[in-house]
């Protein structure tokens, strides 16, 4: 019995590093898709940038990654008042977005680097 809450603590510390290797290439496609964006504005597109925040937002939460949460969240909010207000993507918002995604990318980073010691 006292075996179980160790087994569930290793589990969740497999899963946070396995979340954790995971996190540079999900982010990546956030980023890929961001760029092509940029090329080619569609609601359609918005829609799902936004959507591949709030899943990456939800797991960063779920997994231990509170400050990946908060700036996909972000992003999303961003993206979520573009769509519902049918306003353009101006520079403001385009840089605040830049912000957010480069500071996924650090979080990205620490995260590798922490499952590496």
């Amino acid at each position: 019995m006292h075996n179980k809450p160790n087994n569930i603590q290793g589990r969740l510390a497999q899963l946070q590093r396995k979340y954790a290797r995971q996190l540079p290439a999900k982010i990546a496609a956030i980023q890929r898709d961001w760029q092509a964006l940029g090329e080619n504005m569609t609601p359609d597109g918005l829609e799902q940038l936004m959507r591949q925040c709030h899943t990456l937002a939800g797991t960063g939460t779920s997994y231990g990654f509170a400050r990946v949460t908060e700036h996909c969240r972000a992003i999303e909010q961003l993206l979520r008042a573009v769509i519902e207000q049918e306003q353009s993507l101006d520079a403001t918002l385009s840089q605040q977005i830049d912000h957010h995604l480069r500071q996924l990318t650090e979080q990205a980073e620490q995260a590798a680097d922490e499952i590496r010691d």
